[in-house]
């Protein structure tokens, strides 16, 4: 009797815990949702997700020079005009084509009123003339006038020329005169073994006449030689 009595206590028991037991689950989930939400109004943590700040900006400043345009006249400016170069001399020289005195003339650069000459430079002694006439010197004897008008002076160094014909053992006379034919100054001889100066005053004459004449041959055959009158000036 003990044991039929404890046996159905025992089954209304895990009746009762079976079907109390289904309340405490559902109560507790409901338990659990509102402490939740409680907890979030009063004491739940609040996270909060801060997003990345802003990058800050990267700024390229670029520099430029700007080259100024040159600016173009309009007033027709021409180059500085260029002068000629000059050359010095050393001081007692006279260059070549120059007399001497800034006031005289070279034969050379002259036309002769009449007669045949030749222009070119010579050489007497070893000495070079560049600025040289030459006539051919034979016994007849040869001459050219030249106008004097506003000279005073003729002036050359004279002799026979180193490449002549028949210039060694001749001689040779120089003679100036006058137009009228008379003789102006000493007659100058001249031979192939030295240079020698002639130097006449022709001033008051409008012309003068130079005549170079063989007076010895220094070969039996040879019949003239050349007479030269080396840098020959008028001043």
């Amino acid at each position: 009797m003990d044991l039929a009595k404890n046996t159905d206590h025992d089954r209304e028991e895990r009746r009762q815990r079976r079907r109390w037991g289904l309340i405490p689950r559902w109560l507790e989930v409901l338990a659990i949702c509102t402490a939740t939400v409680a907890a979030g109004f009063f004491g739940g943590r609040v996270t909060v997700v801060q997003a990345d700040g802003p990058k800050p900006a990267v700024t390229v400043t670029a520099t430029v020079t700007a080259t100024p345009e040159p600016e173009v006249s309009t007033k027709g400016e021409t180059d500085p005009p260029t002068e000629d170069p000059t050359t010095t001399s050393e001081p007692g020289t006279s260059e070549p084509g120059t007399p001497e005195n800034s006031s005289s003339v070279y034969l050379a650069d002259l036309e002769p009123v009449e007669g045949d000459r030749s222009v070119q430079p010579i050489t007497i002694r070893g000495q070079h003339y560049p600025k040289s006439l030459t006539l051919t010197c034979d016994s007849n004897g040869t001459s050219v006038v030249y106008s004097t008008s506003g000279y005073s002076r003729l002036e050359a160094k004279t002799g026979i020329v180193a490449d002549s014909p028949n210039a060694i053992g001749s001689t040779a006379t120089i003679k100036v005169a006058n137009s009228a034919g008379n003789p102006i100054g000493d007659d100058v001889i001249i031979q192939s073994s030295k240079a020698t100066d002639l130097s006449v005053d022709v001033s008051g004459h409008d012309q003068i006449e130079i005549t170079c004449v063989l007076t010895k041959s220094g070969d039996d055959s040879g019949w003239y030689v050349y007479g030269g009158l080396g840098d020959a000036t008028l001043s």
